[in-house]
């Protein structure tokens, strides 16, 4: 005659998979602010470097279109190429001081033509 053994109940394992999901949840939102914060550090990125290329340009062309000659340091003249990139800086979202100012930054492009 065999008998079977009935395991009593288990009062103190219940409910332990409430504390391991939590935990997981909390790792998962996590990883998902992580994510979104390095993909907003790249689009900002991005878009300051398009912004900086594009008033780079601007300033070129206008460079190229006088002459290729700058009369004073790009960061004290108030020129047309110097102008023109700092207004398309501003256009692209990034505003700039007008030259003379002092704001804590600064900003450099370096800009050469070959002759």
């Amino acid at each position: 005659m065999s008998y079977f053994h009935v395991a009593p109940a288990r009062r103190f394992h219940r409910g332990q998979v409430m504390p391991i999901v939590a935990l997981a949840l909390l790792v998962l939102v996590a990883f998902a602010g992580l994510a979104l914060d390095g993909v907003h550090l790249y689009l900002v990125r991005r878009q300051a470097q398009n912004a900086s290329d594009a008033a780079a340009l601007a300033g070129g062309k206008w460079l190229i279109a006088g002459g290729g000659i700058l009369n004073a340091p790009p960061s004290g003249s108030t020129s047309p190429p110097v102008s023109a990139a700092h207004d398309l800086a501003g256009v692209n979202g990034f505003a700039t001081q007008p030259p003379g100012s002092t704001t804590g930054r600064a900003v450099l492009a370096r800009i050469s033509t070959c002759g």
